[in-house]
């Protein structure tokens, strides 16, 4: 059951949509690189979520080798 003042789904779509829009512009002008990205995104979600996400896809956030496949 969702809480109130969690966002919907819809609201997570917007977000990951605008981020990637945003943050895959800024990697192809190198302004940051693909484990930054990848960082970047993760710890806009909660900790639950990201370390849900970290465990799923096999993340390390400190290991840049572990962002080549995402």
């Amino acid at each position: 059951m969702r809480k109130e003042n969690d966002p919907s789904i819809a609201a997570y779509r917007t977000f990951i949509f605008e981020f990637a829009r945003r943050s895959n512009f800024l990697v192809a002008k190198l302004v940051i690189n693909e484990h930054t990205h990848t960082v970047l995104f993760l710890q806009a979600f909660s900790d639950k979520i990201g370390d849900k996400l970290c465990k799923r896809c096999k993340i390390d956030i400190d290991d840049t080798s572990s962002t080549a496949h995402v």
